[in-house]
């Protein structure tokens, strides 16, 4: 008789639980560090958060985690239906108060119109304690028809009524189109005569290196992170070091990705300590770019420091003089 009230006292009890805890959580095995305060945590935001139909969406996922945590990237097999999930691509890790900051980008794109949602994605970490399991949030995006969208609008405009010329009209037409030829001209002779007036460019005479570290002189002077513009600083310093590889090793930089730059970069032979600076700058100017990610002062000082080392270690030897070189 005790067992069989011992049993149904546990069976209210499992009632009552269910009543309060969704059976969703019911059913998810015990996860020790799931809800500690040290596991890792995952940021989501989507861009752009309105596209048509066919075009790319980049979703990231930031994962902060201890340094101790072992992070899994998400699956390429990952279901994110009525999305497709053409690619994935792992931004430079950031280490920031002995966490690390990984940051995941993925590339979408939907044949779908009206409100939909991305739905979550699962992500593993181990540490020491065990392992577990963290979910991104769910995010909500507007698909639209190409007609509709903003920048790609087809929309037919109506016909305009024939327009009737008279001669006084066509002489009024003509006369408008000499005088626009006339100042063409006169415009087109004063441009040359400038030209060849115009002194020599000094800067384009310069070496890769001085050009680079007098533009970077230049932004600093700008004062950009003072006045809150802490996306077009961290913009204008990527740009730097895309344009110094460029007139350096002759790579396209300005209309390529990183991780297409990186892949330029390791065919030029660099040194294995100027790739992984050249990715961090990239990388940490992409999250301020993309993901709306606002960093700490002290890291615009250490990658300002870091463009000076990758000048330094890149640029070629000067020559030394003749009798330097008999000796």
């Amino acid at each position: 008789m005790k067992r069989d009230e011992k049993g149904r006292k546990g069976n209210y009890f499992t009632v009552i639980l269910s009543l309060f805890i969704p059976p969703f959580f019911l059913s998810l095995p015990f996860i020790p560090l799931a809800f500690s305060a040290e596991a890792p945590s995952v940021r989501t935001s989507v861009w752009p958060k309105r596209a048509a139909v066919g075009d790319e969406i980049q979703l990231f996922l930031r994962v902060a985690s201890p340094e101790r945590f072992t992070v899994a990237p998400p699956p390429k097999e990952a279901r994110l239906s009525p999305f497709e999930l053409k690619k994935i691509e792992r931004l430079p890790p950031v280490v920031r108060n002995r966490h690390v900051i990984e940051t995941y980008k993925l590339t979408l794109t939907v044949f779908e119109l009206g409100e939909l949602t991305i739905p979550s994605l699962a992500i593993d970490f181990s540490g020491a304690a065990g392992s577990g399991r963290i979910l991104s949030t769910p995010v909500k995006i507007q698909v639209v028809p190409v007609a509709k969208h903003p920048e790609k609008s087809d929309t037919l405009k109506p016909i305009k009524d024939p327009v009737s010329l008279d001669m006084r009209r066509m002489r009024e037409v003509l006369l408008a189109v000499v005088a626009a030829l006339l100042s063409s001209v006169l415009a087109f002779k004063v441009i040359r005569r400038r030209l060849r007036q115009k002194r020599i460019n000094l800067e384009g005479l310069k070496s890769p290196h001085e050009r680079a570290l007098g533009e970077l002189d230049r932004l600093r002077r700008r004062s950009l992170l003072r006045e809150g513009k802490v996306k077009e600083f961290y913009s204008e310093l990527a740009d730097i070091l895309r344009r110094y590889f460029s007139r350096r090793y002759g790579v396209e930089t300005l209309e390529r990705t990183t991780a297409e730059i990186m892949v330029e970069l390791r065919g030029k032979g660099l040194v294995k300590t100027v790739l992984d600076k050249a990715g961090r700058m990239l990388g940490s100017a992409d999250l301020v770019k993309f993901a709306k990610f606002i960093p700490d002062v002290s890291l615009a000082e250490t990658l300002e420091k870091e463009l000076i080392q990758i000048i330094e270690l890149t640029k070629p030897e000067e020559s030394k003089p003749e009798t330097e070189r008999k000796k």
